[in-house]
This record gives structure tokens, sequence and C-alpha cells, in this order.
């Protein structure tokens, strides 16, 4: 092996990479979310193990797969940047919290400019997003976890997935700053969602009665909710007005609630903190831990979940697709997923 061509192929990547991530990520949103001045400083975590990517769908093992995500520095399969054109990119859907990385991979490996990338990428959310993959619509998701609907409809269908996990994302929780509350136990989360706990003073606040916003069952966000906090425990019954159908609905509700102290509700910590957010809100800690990229990198804040591309499992090895897949996990497309601020899996 030519050991001097080797690494100067590999430093000539690094450097268009970081490159291309400027240019990216010089146009991002400035958060304005109270974190009781907490900062988040990225760090290495230690490689996580995979089974299903849902816990208690378990008996459908068959019909999604794990692929493995092992980075190996010295052996990378080469960069990916400029390789391929607009015309045979592969169709890309998601989640509404993975488009900026969507539109940044689509950029690096393309060469677009940003405007064409706001074009050409459209996530229709995270159910949706796998219900085109099923009847063949897209080729490559880059989407949080799926819905039971997407297991309902996998089990009808003859289409079998693979999925890897190529970034962490956790479900935060958000209420007004003049809520005196800033931390929740995990118990008092439950009991509050399925409607045992109604006031505020019951967990240390005012007498003030709890409006507890939830999301659309086929949102990313409530099947983060009911995997990693209510797990077996049924939620209760929102009202239509309480459980707004689009990430930024919920948001914008809490921020003008009239009752502003009152609220409580949830969502993505990449999309709140890096996408969309309004003042007047804060996060609520749970267990004393609040959500920053450092609890979410070592799992000490409580209610982490990776993120994943994913395709069919017949798709071609040699597609485009299939080339995407594997490239979000090697040391490049890890590099992209944590400039963007989302957490890497390693």
């Amino acid at each position: 092996m030519n050991f001097s061509k080797f690494f100067h192929n590999r430093i000539y990547n690094i450097v268009i990479l970081l490159v291309t991530i400027t240019l990216i990520t010089g146009c991002s949103t400035k958060n304005n979310i109270t974190t009781n001045n907490q900062t988040s400083v990225s760090k290495d975590v230690t490689p996580t193990t995979v089974t299903n990517p849902s816990s208690s769908l378990g008996e459908n093992d068959n019909i999604i797969t794990t692929s493995p995500d092992k980075i190996d520095d010295t052996t990378d399969k080469g960069s990916l940047a400029k390789t391929m054109t607009k015309e045979n990119y592969p169709t890309v859907d998601g989640s509404t919290a993975t488009i900026p990385l969507s539109a940044a991979v689509y950029r690096f490996i393309t060469g677009a400019t940003k405007e064409e990338a706001d074009a050409n990428i459209v996530h229709t959310k995270t159910t949706n997003s796998y219900l085109s993959l099923i009847d063949g619509k897209v080729d490559l998701l880059i989407v949080y976890e799926p819905s039971q609907a997407v297991y309902d409809a996998l089990e009808t269908s003859e289409v079998k997935l693979n999925m890897k996990p190529i970034g962490k994302d956790a479900l935060v929780f958000l209420a007004n700053e003049a809520n005196p509350v800033s931390s929740l136990t995990s118990d008092e989360l439950i009991k509050i969602y399925n409607g045992t706990i109604t006031n505020w003073s019951k967990v240390g606040g005012s007498d003030k009665e709890i409006i507890a916003f939830q999301r659309p069952e086929d949102s990313g966000s409530q099947t983060l909710m009911k995997k990693l906090v209510m797990k077996d425990i049924k939620m209760m019954e929102a009202p239509k007005n309480m459980r707004p159908i689009e990430m930024d609905d919920i948001i914008v509700t809490l921020a003008n609630y009239s009752n502003d102290s009152n609220a409580l509700g949830y969502s993505v910590y990449y999309y709140t903190n890096n996408m969309f957010s309004q003042p007047g809100l804060r996060y609520m800690a749970i267990n004393d831990v609040l959500p920053t990229k450092d609890t979410i990198q070592d799992n000490t804040y409580p209610y982490v979940n990776e993120f994943y591309a994913v395709i069919r499992e017949d798709e071609p090895i040699d597609s485009n697709a299939h080339k995407i897949f594997d490239w979000l996990s090697s040391f490049e497309g890890q590099t992209l997923v944590d400039k963007l601020g989302y957490v890497p899996i390693k």
C-alpha cells in the first residue's frame, strides 16, 4: 500500500467535508430556549448495540432488520463528495427533524446549492415516509422510530426493511419559564399523561391545572412518548385542540397558551434546539437531568433514542441509495452528522 497516497487522499476528503459543512451550517437557526445556562460540548461516545429498534415490538424482527454500524477509520469506503448528479440521486424521505441532515447530505454528494436542496428535499414526516418506502415511492429514509402503523403495514406486505442507527436524539419536555417546577420524575410524567396527576401542586408547583399537550398518533414524537415514557401504560385521551398536528404547532401553542405556566408538551431535542424555538419556553429536566448534547451522548438523560437510515431489504447493493445508506455510518458521514448539531452514534 502507498501510505503517502492513502493519507493524502484521506486528508483531502476530510478537507472537502469540512469546507462543505462550513457552508451548510453558516445559516443555522439561533436557539433561544432557556437551558439554565448549561453548555454542551461534543465528545466521543461508546458504540451502542441495537437489537430491535422498538423493544415493545420484538415479534416483528422478521420484517425489520438492523445493519452493523461499525465505523472503521482505516478502511473508510471513501468520500462521496460530488459523486452523484441531481438526476441520479435517490428519492429520500423522512422525519421533520432530519430535514437539515437530508439536505446537507444532498448538497455534499451532488454539489447542489442550498436553494436546490430546499427544492429537492421533501420529508413527509415519520409514518408517511415509512409507508412510502414500503410502497416503493421512495428509495431511502433518514427517519425516526417507526410507529405501530408501520409494523401493521409491513405485516400485510411482502416488503422487509433494513434500518441502521446513524445518530441519537431525545424526547424532551417543554414548559413555560414562568412555571416554578423545573424538574419532573419519570413516574410523575407517567401519572400526568395517564391522568392520575392533574394539578401542578402535586409535583411541587402552583395550585393550577396541568394542561398536558400531546402529538398525533402518526407522529415520531408520539411514538417515542409511548415507547420511552409510557411503555405499557395507556395515555389519557387528549382533545383535538391539545394534540397539535405539526411539530412547530405544539411549540407555538405552548408559548402562546393563555394560562402560560399551566402547559406542558413534548418534541424532539434537535428540532427544538436547532430548527424551531420560541422565547419564554424552557426544557423541563427529567430526574434532575436537562437534555443537552452531552447528556444525550452519554445517555444520562433518560429518554434517548436513535434515528435511522432505512432502505428496503432488496435494495441493490450497488445502487446510490445503498451507497448513501452505508456512507451515513462511515467516518465521513458521522462527521457530517456531528457538525450539523446532531448527536452521532459514535
